[in-house]
């Protein structure tokens, strides 16, 4: 048994080896394409984004000041959108569910044209507009929330209706601290996805100028290259601190 045990140690040991061997290969080599030039070490790249010049830091912080913006708005629309279809009992809560679980199975790209055909009547194209109001209203948050919202215990809520609690506090005082985890969680992905969002500024922005980190990325000329590992450090800060945080709540709340 003892030789059984070790030898499903060593395999298990030796896969984990080589999935790790496997993700860090693109890694390092992402990294060293901003710390090797003309067949040695340099610091160039880096001194270029941290120190020299303000653009990509610049770039950064707008980034960061949209994402934020973005999870607090998506998730205040899905927590008042499903606070009111559920403990209020909105008629046809049923129907609009599965209307937003079907709108959730469609392809971004599918909802890029309308969405696209909406914003230019409101001539909202190629401003910041374009990409933050179609992101509150996604249908994710809501329908996230409405499943957790509806396995709520009816019997505390009931009791403080009884008491004379009102809406806002039923909401923020009781509800919102039973679905905390969900709601933390559901605040981590908004955040996530809003980081990483590409296909929407490419289509409802023109101007590079307005492009968020995530698209630099993406549509970089080849003589940036060098530049995309320090921007490419900066990109992944976020979603570490993000990360970070959700594994510290989960381990705090365990």
């Amino acid at each position: 048994m003892e030789k059984r045990e070790k030898r499903r140690w060593y395999v298990k040991g030796s896969a984990a080896g080589i999935l790790l061997c496997i993700f860090l290969v693109p890694v390092l080599a992402f990294l060293e394409r901003g710390l090797w030039e003309n067949g040695g070490f340099t610091l160039r790249w880096y001194r270029e984004v941290f120190l020299s010049s303000p653009l990509y830091l610049k770039k950064f912080w707008v980034s960061l000041g949209l994402t934020l913006l973005l999870t607090v708005g998506q998730m205040a629309v899905g927590i008042m959108a499903a606070y009111g279809m559920v403990i209020y009992e909105l008629p046809g809560r049923r129907v609009i569910a599965g209307i937003l679980l079907i709108l959730l199975l469609l392809p971004v790209q599918v909802l890029l044209v309308p969405q696209y055909l909406v914003l230019e009547r409101l001539k909202l194209l190629d401003t910041m507009w374009a990409i933050i109001l179609p992101y509150f209203f996604l249908p994710f948050s809501t329908y996230f929330l409405m499943i957790f919202f509806d396995k709520a215990d009816r019997s505390v809520l009931d009791a403080a209706r009884l008491e004379g609690t009102g809406s806002v506090k039923l909401l923020t005082k009781i509800l919102l601290p039973i679905e905390s985890r969900p709601v933390a969680a559901l605040g981590l992905l908004v955040f996530l996805y809003a980081w990483s969002m590409v296909e929407q500024p490419m289509s409802f922005l023109k101007d590079p100028q307005l492009y968020p980190l995530a698209v630099y990325l993406m549509t970089a000329p080849e003589r940036e290259w060098g530049l995309l590992s320090p921007c490419g450090v900066l990109a992944v800060l976020p979603l570490l601190a993000a990360a970070g945080v959700g594994i510290r709540r989960s381990v705090y709340e365990a």
